[in-house]
């Protein structure tokens, strides 16, 4: 365990100390990986009619619609909203959809609270743009490989 914790503790020091070659890299991987696994998608119809149930109806034309209507009214205003404050801010508000989103989906029965979660998952899949450009705003020219 004690090399556990030392190489963890050499880690941060070097992140803490400006030293981001091995350290930047791999959050960079790791966190859209741990962000694009989402178990529970292909059993999110599943879920909202037998467990909550919703119906057919309630679902496809209530609930789903929001979605896709925050998706489309978002994107413009979060692509301006990247350019000026840049990435981090993006990235923390697709966070902060995300685990709304879970929030409301497994807590919360009600129809309202349903078109509130999936208004926030539009809302955080439109930050998406954050994450990944921030990939490419962080480095340099001269670090891609030719």
């Amino acid at each position: 365990m004690g090399r556990i914790s030392d190489g963890i503790s050499r880690i941060y020091t070097a992140a803490k100390e400006g030293q981001w070659s091995v350290f930047l890299p791999a959050l960079l991987v790791f966190y859209p990986f741990i962000k694009e696994v989402k178990v529970a998608d292909p059993f999110l119809y599943k879920y909202q009619s037998e467990f909550q149930n919703f119906t057919d109806a309630t679902i496809n034309g209530e609930i789903y619609p929001y979605f896709t209507y925050a998706y489309l009214v978002s994107s413009i205003p979060i692509f301006l909203f990247t350019d000026i404050f840049l990435y981090k801010p993006t990235m923390y508000l697709e966070v902060l959809g995300q685990l709304a989103y879970r929030f409301a989906l497994v807590f919360r029965d009600d129809v309202l609270s349903q078109q509130i979660g999936h208004t926030l998952r539009g809302i955080s899949a439109a930050s998406d743009v954050g994450c990944y450009s921030y990939i490419y705003g962080i480095f340099e020219k001269d670090q891609y490989k030719k």
